[in-house]
C-alpha cells in the first residue's frame, strides 16, 4: 500500500480521500501493488504492476464540448538495469 499527493500549496494539505470536484487534485491517492525482480547475466530485470484506489477524475475540453475522463487505474512497469 502506498499513499501520495503533491498539494498545490501547503494551506491545501489534507487528509481527504476523494474530490470535491474535476478540479480538485487535493486530496491523497491511494494505491496497492507488486513487482519481480531477476537478475540476468546481462542487467537485472524488474516488473511492477500497481492499481489506484481512487484515480484523478478531470474535464477534458475538444470541440464538441467537454467530456469527463478519469487516470487508469492500473499502471504497469517494465525496466532492465539498476534504479536509482
Amino acid at each position: 500500500h502506498d499513499a501520495g499527493n503533491v498539494f498545490s500549496s501547503i494551506r491545501s494539505f489534507s487528509l481527504r480521500q476523494h474530490q470535491h470536484s474535476l478540479a480538485d487534485f487535493n486530496y491523497i491517492s491511494h494505491g496497492v501493488g507488486l513487482g519481480l525482480r531477476y537478475n540476468t547475466a546481462v542487467a537485472p530485470v524488474r516488473f511492477d504492476v500497481g492499481y489506484n484506489l481512487n484515480p484523478a477524475r478531470f474535464l477534458v475540453q475538444s470541440d464538441g464540448g467537454s467530456a469527463e475522463r478519469a487516470l487508469s487505474r492500473w499502471q504497469f512497469l517494465f525496466s532492465i538495469g539498476q534504479t536509482f
